[in-house]
């Protein structure tokens, strides 16, 4: 199997590994050169007669590819903050490889209506007619186990103090939190600091104690 890997970033051992144990034996072929648009993409992808491609590009991008149905394979990374536990560095941070995935749709998903900023964060549960209360409403639950509640967390200290607030708060084991940071938190980063902004857990499982009766 052929795969463009069009990227500056050298191809990690480990995304190798990951792309043989999802297709067998594979042949990387890097690109590093520059590219206009998707279009240029597709046409080096036809040209070069490749089975499959992994882009590393904006997400305008990403989405045009998708458009022209050529679906990109993804390698999926996260930051972590000590080079030892770390696969690769970039721009002075450090990264921890995770696993090949495949993008499937890039798109923008507006909200039905256009309502001041403060109320975008009265979310409706997909499972029950209930709402998430706002930010700073952290005693507010509903019988219904899939509602979440908001918590509103601020942090100015590095990341390695973010997760271990969040693990207190939440009741996890610190470790776990990246994975939650990834999935559950918004976070922007602003110089060598990371707010926790706001985060979004079971309300039963993370303060069971809140629950009504």
């Amino acid at each position: 199997m052929k795969i463009l890997w069009l990227s500056q970033h050298d191809v990690l051992d480990l995304e190798v590994e990951a792309l043989r144990q999802i297709f067998g034996e594979v042949e990387i072929c890097q690109d590093v050169n520059p590219f206009s648009n998707a279009q240029e993409i597709k046409n080096r992808f036809d040209a070069g007669q490749y089975d499959d491609l992994l882009v590393v590009a904006p997400l305008s991008v990403i989405r045009k590819l998708c458009e022209l149905e050529l679906y990109p394979l993804w390698a999926d990374t996260m930051q972590v903050f000590s080079k030892g536990e770390s696969d690769f560095e970039y721009r002075g941070r450090y990264y921890k490889f995770l696993c090949i995935k495949r993008v499937k749709v890039v798109e923008i998903v507006f909200f039905d209506q256009v309502v001041p900023l403060k109320d975008v964060y009265m979310t409706d549960c997909e499972f029950c007619v209930n709402k998430v209360k706002e930010p700073k409403d952290l005693n507010t639950t509903s019988d219904c186990p899939n509602c979440y509640a908001i918590y509103w967390l601020e942090c100015e200290d590095d990341m390695h103090d973010v997760n271990h607030h969040a693990a207190e708060h939440f009741g996890v084991e610190e470790w776990q939190v990246e994975v939650k940071i990834r999935k559950n938190f918004i976070t922007f980063d602003e110089g060598d600091n990371w707010h926790l902004v706001f985060a979004r857990q079971k309300m039963i499982e993370t303060n069971p104690e809140t629950k009504e009766d």
